[in-house]
């Protein structure tokens, strides 16, 4: 999984990352009953990515509950991948919306199956345009 690629004078996005973002796409598409939604202003995301356990973590002497990932795929290439899976499903207009973005990359726990989780947050107009209110950061709306 990665970003595009450039070979013999072009730009290629490696079919690994087209799959990927196919399989979030389909998973997001799953996930919301009604993709008639658009949203066209300010946004938050919260993401959790839990890998599935490597059998070198699997020992006994590694900790039952979720554990930091450090290893490839960077974080940043797998929020891309879900951003991009959000404005190809039609929810969020482009990318430039997102005004901030907390994520997490874990290796599952003991007893954990490997999922993504978002959560998307809107902002009202009135929030992100009054300057005597908090950042839109302390305010954000769950959809």
């Amino acid at each position: 999984m990665g970003r595009p690629r450039f070979g013999r004078g072009r730009a290629y996005m490696p079919k690994s990352t087209i799959d990927a973002r196919n399989h979030v796409q389909q998973s997001i598409e799953n996930a919301v009953p009604d993709l008639g939604i658009v949203i066209d202003g300010p946004i938050s995301v919260e993401l959790t990515f839990i890998h599935s356990r490597p059998n070198r973590l699997k020992a006994k002497k590694h900790s039952d509950g979720r554990i930091l990932k450090t290893t490839r795929p960077d974080l940043d290439n797998l929020i891309k991948l879900v951003l991009d899976a959000l404005q190809l499903t039609g929810i969020i207009e482009d990318d430039k919306q997102v005004v901030r973005i907390c994520a997490t990359d874990y290796y599952a726990a003991r007893h954990e199956e490997a999922h993504t989780h978002y959560q998307l947050y809107t902002y009202f107009d009135s929030e992100y345009s009054n300057p005597n209110l908090p950042p839109p950061h302390d305010h954000p709306k769950p959809i």
